[in-house]
């Protein structure tokens, strides 16, 4: 548990990467968020060699909690397979808080996939397919 925790905290303080031309718009929408307070950080994936890790995120997000939700989007997304890692930053600092390895804040993955007992989800388990147009992907967040 604890090496993911870690991964998604170093990946989603990445910046946003150069997206290549693409054809659509893909949006994450977060729900079950337990405050008003913050922004929730997406990243999203493009490999499973990269998920969750520091490195090669495709692309992040960083968005203000609206109510009960909020929602990521990316523009130009081509089509692919993908995955996504979320958390519910409530103080504003892009860092997940941790307490002896395991989440103070919300977090959540696409498919709502879990971790495993060692670790984050596999990619297959959070992957979905995305046809370059039009998609809306929804990740419930969970809180410790």
């Amino acid at each position: 548990m604890a090496l993911y925790l870690a991964a998604l905290t170093v990946s989603a303080t990445t910046t946003s990467t150069t997206l290549a031309k693409g054809e659509g718009t893909l949006e994450v929408e977060c729900v079950d968020l337990a405050r008003d307070a913050g922004e929730v950080v997406c990243a999203l994936y493009d490999r499973a060699e990269a998920f969750p890790s520091e490195k090669n995120v495709f692309a992040a997000s960083y968005v203000r909690v609206e109510g009960p939700r909020a929602i990521c989007r990316f523009e130009e997304v081509p089509a692919g397979r993908y995955a996504v890692a979320v958390f519910h930053d409530e103080d504003g600092d892009r860092k997940l808080k941790k307490f002896m390895g395991l989440p103070r804040e919300g977090y959540g993955f696409s498919n709502d996939a879990a971790p495993s007992t060692f670790g984050p989800p596999k990619f297959s388990a959070a992957a979905f397919d995305f046809d370059g147009k039009s998609k809306r992907v929804t990740i419930h967040i969970k809180y410790p």
